[in-house]
């Protein structure tokens, strides 16, 4: 009998709990693990009030029943609120075990292929052309046999626990609700929002929310860009009045690389040259390949000199993931212009030298 989406959601929190061997005992208690499922089920905006001990109980039935796999319960003493109390823990008794590398059975095999139906029919669409990596990815790895696929190729594992909020942030914005949110950075600590969603994008395996944050002081609104990683906690604002502003995505999108948009600033030409230096000539061929054949910016262009270098163009503002993306070309580019975008590259690239050259002097 197939299991329920939210049996799914719970098999794959317990199976975090049991294969981390890094956990202590007390985080794989009854009721640390159940606590984990409760919150797996609200990131993927499940309508949850809880789980009973006895749907757990037969959650772990299910798992050794459906995964052939043996699950070890065993008393032990834990710390709970400043005393020591018996608890039963768990584990897996293959400890290399996980349940997210059994092979898929033939309805999951079935049930996939009818995803990656729907999954490519949408890629066609200009605003979901980011699923066509997804959509061949899946298709690939279908068409092989489960042992077959794992020995030619790899896909990187983007373990991120924001991805599991994008459900809930795509159901505010289709419903124009407006959320508190709470995020942690480094630079700011913690920090409470009331937002209007509006807006999901991902950039370098990371997705972000845009939204306008509501400032009470001034009955005004603000753009903001918010890492879904960095989101600590949210919940809906009932009867709250959601703001939203008419926006040409792609333009304005179109007017940088990645999520960083100071508004303050001005779109720039920025002018590159690939050219050798100290490099070899392999190291400069093979970043002229890396330029031609993935963009930086769809405004980019290549012209091909006759000395072998390779001029570089492309028309956005200067933020930070573009001084990120220039730096991994750092030994084999000049840039022509403008000359704040050098001065700040060169600024970092001497800081880095003199922090390497202090060591072992």
């Amino acid at each position: 009998m197939p299991i329920n989406k939210n049996a799914q959601v719970r098999h794959l929190a317990i199976d975090k709990c049991l294969s981390n061997k890094m956990l202590e005992e007390s985080q794989r208690t009854t009721k640390a693990i159940m606590e984990r499922c409760e919150e797996a089920l609200q990131e993927c905006g499940t309508n949850s009030c809880g789980i009973s001990k006895r749907t757990f109980q037969k959650d772990l039935a299910d798992m050794e029943r459906l995964y052939g796999v043996g699950i070890k319960r065993k008393r032990t003493s834990v710390m709970e609120e400043g005393r020591k109390v018996q608890r039963y823990c768990y584990q897996y008794e293959d400890p290399d075990f996980s349940i997210r590398t059994v092979a898929m059975s033939p309805e999951q095999k079935r049930t996939l292929e009818g995803a990656d139906f729907i999954i490519r029919q949408f890629s066609q669409l200009p605003q979901m052309d980011w699923l066509k990596e997804s959509a061949l990815l899946l298709e690939t790895t279908l068409g092989m046999q489960d042992e077959t696929a794992g020995s030619i190729f790899a896909i990187e594992k983007a373990d991120s626990k924001g991805i599991e909020r994008l459900p809930l942030m795509a159901k505010a914005i289709r419903n124009r609700q407006v959320i508190s949110m709470t995020c942690r950075t480094a630079r700011y600590g913690e920090k409470t929002y009331v937002v209007s969603p509006v807006y999901l994008k991902q950039y370098n395996r990371r997705w972000y929310l845009f939204g306008y944050v509501h400032k009470k002081e001034t009955s005004s609104y603000e753009l903001y860009t918010f890492p879904l990683d960095n989101v600590e906690k949210y919940s809906e604002i009932p009867n709250s009045a959601y703001h939203n502003e008419p926006k040409d995505w792609h333009a304005y999108f179109n007017q940088f690389i990645g999520v960083t948009n100071y508004t303050d600033r001005e779109v720039k030409t920025i002018r590159l040259r690939v050219f050798p230096g100290n490099a070899s000539a392999t190291a400069s061929e093979h970043t002229k390949h890396l330029l031609k054949n993935t963009s930086l910016h769809e405004t980019q262009t290549c012209v091909e000199n006759s000395d072998g270098t390779m001029d570089v163009t492309l028309c956005v503002k200067i933020n930070r993931e573009l001084v990120n993306s220039l730096l991994k070309y750092a030994d084999n580019i000049q840039i022509i212009e403008p000359q704040e975008l050098r001065d700040e590259i060169v600024n970092i690239l001497k800081a880095g030298i003199e922090r390497n050259m202090q060591i072992g002097h």
